[in-house]
């Protein structure tokens, strides 16, 4: 019986050891271009180093600087869920983990990150460790996201750390949110700028999140309301089990020293390839 859980040297192993590598050693256009060419993606390589993201056009991104790093790792992160490599967690959960930690402000151990998260500034999101984000959920990172560690973020979740202003609308204001650890955000649930969620809440389906959130309380609504106190039944931190996958799949990850890749003459063979093809257009 196949092993479901782990694929030792596997070759998907060995693609996501070169892409760190590659990652490791640059995040210019080349490396992308290594990026893409290792997973088999070849659309638009020839024009990397022109394409522009909807990130960089935001009134923000010329406040604080949007740096070619910054582009490409997002761009990065937003490929992979356009091809079918994309549907292999075994690949796909590593791979976005390689990217966030380089893209995001802080991003602990073990992250599971599903397809379709989009975020607008990488540098402005802090993850903690063994937190689960499903699908499709969107992180309006332009006044900051701290999301604890062992929370969970349900499938379609937004957070919004900005508004404007009614009268006009270049008037903006920036507020961040904060999740504590061990709270759950269930599927559908809008948290609005400003808001912080306790430690252990609990924010229903659909909710609307207004105001700060109790810790260890259960809110549900439009807006969202104090329901009732979660039944933790004295438990609190690991003894939650906040364990996303059978057998803990995915939340085996150590904290590795720093070391030279088995795949060292990966990179330079691969940018020889892209000036290859340079020379050739």
């Amino acid at each position: 019986m196949i092993n479901i859980m782990s694929y030792e040297n596997s070759r998907i192993d060995e693609t996501l050891a070169k892409i760190e590598f590659i990652l490791d050693d640059s995040t210019n256009h080349e490396a992308v271009r290594a990026v893409m060419q290792t997973t088999g993606i070849a659309c638009c390589s020839d024009m990397i180093s022109e394409l522009r993201i909807y990130s960089e056009y935001l009134p923000v991104a010329e406040d604080i600087g949007f740096t070619e790093k910054e582009r490409n790792l997002q761009f990065l992160w937003e490929a992979i869920d356009r091809y079918p490599i994309s549907l292999a967690v075994n690949f796909a959960y590593p791979y976005r983990r390689i990217i966030a930690k380089r893209a995001f402000l802080s991003c602990g151990r073990n992250l599971i990150c599903e397809s379709d998260v989009r975020f607008n500034f990488g540098r402005r999101l802090s993850i903690g460790d063994d937190v689960f984000i499903s699908r499709g959920a969107f992180f309006d990172t332009k006044g900051g996201i701290k999301i604890g560690s062992s929370v969970e973020i349900g499938e379609y979740v937004r957070i919004m750390t900005h508004s404007h202003s009614e009268s006009d609308h270049t008037e903006r204001s920036y507020s961040p949110v904060t999740v504590e650890p061990y709270a759950r955000i269930l599927a559908g649930a809008l948290i609005l700028p400003g808001v912080t969620v306790g430690e252990g809440a609990i924010v229903g389906e659909g909710s609307v999140v207004t105001e700060d959130v109790h810790a260890w309380s259960v809110v549900s609504g439009n807006p969202a309301k104090f329901i009732r106190e979660r039944e933790h039944k004295g438990k609190s931190g690991a003894e939650l089990k906040h364990i996303w996958f059978n057998m803990g799949a995915f939340q085996d990850e150590e904290e590795i020293p720093e070391k030279k890749s088995p795949f060292a003459g990966v990179l330079p063979d691969l940018k020889s390839a892209v000036k290859s093809e340079k020379g050739a257009e």
